[in-house]
């Protein structure tokens, strides 16, 4: 294990679904990439770079777990801050080319496990865009050292 290391490589499998109003099927976004697990004074930040496959521009994800909370940052041209805390609600902001947009999250389910080198998240939570229903959402990530 490496523990002495304030910092160390991981490789993350990422699994998003979204169920948008009125559609029957679950769109499925999967994703395997590395990234970064620190240790911090408050819990864990994983970092990690999704590429957008049409695009091709990079969103830098920050996940900063501490607690029952779990704060993501998700950087970019579609940028925005999310909190997920059971049975909570978050309103925030989604950045988009075009303008802000209000956003609210209201998340139904967390489970999630982390170590110094290895652990999984999984969230379930509803979307809410300029105050209406979006969709429905599930993220499932798991990683461990990318030796």
């Amino acid at each position: 294990m490496m523990e002495n290391k304030d910092e160390i490589s991981v490789l993350l499998s990422v699994v998003g679904e979204n169920q948008a109003s009125g559609e029957d099927q679950a769109d499925v976004i999967r994703l395997v990439t590395t990234g970064q697990l620190k240790k911090t004074p408050q819990g864990h930040r994983l970092t990690y770079t999704e590429t957008d496959p049409e695009s091709g521009e990079g969103q830098d994800i920050v996940i900063d777990v501490s607690g029952k909370r779990v704060v993501m940052t998700r950087g970019g041209t579609f940028g925005t801050t999310m909190v997920f805390e059971k049975d909570r609600r978050f309103d925030g902001q989604y950045t988009t080319p075009w303008g802000n947009l209000s956003m609210g999250i209201y998340t139904t389910h967390t489970d999630f496990a982390l170590s110094a080198s290895e652990g999984h998240l999984d969230l379930d939570y509803q979307v809410d865009l300029q105050g209406r229903y979006a969709a429905m959402h599930h993220l499932k990530l798991r990683f461990a050292p990318n030796d």
